[in-house]
């Protein structure tokens, strides 16, 4: 997973999904001390979905709208 991380300079989260996958299969395989390192990748996991739909829930930070144009033509 670190290596997935280090070896994608753009951040492409969607590149860890397969070692994420690798390491919980690895963790079924390993018997119960595997099964608790996968328990606590997924709540990690948990954590960060959670993160993440805080973060998107939040309104975003909105410019003040530009003022009128003046208007052109006419006489006063």
């Amino acid at each position: 997973v670190v290596a997935a991380i280090d070896g994608d300079p753009s951040g492409d989260v969607a590149a860890l999904g397969a070692p994420i996958g690798d390491l919980l299969a690895a963790c079924r395989a390993a018997g119960p001390d595997g099964a608790a390192l996968a328990a606590d990748v997924r709540s990690l996991l948990r954590d960060l979905v959670d993160a993440e739909i805080d973060l998107l829930s939040r309104p975003t930070e909105t410019r003040p709208a530009a003022p009128p144009a003046s208007p052109t033509g006419g006489t006063r």
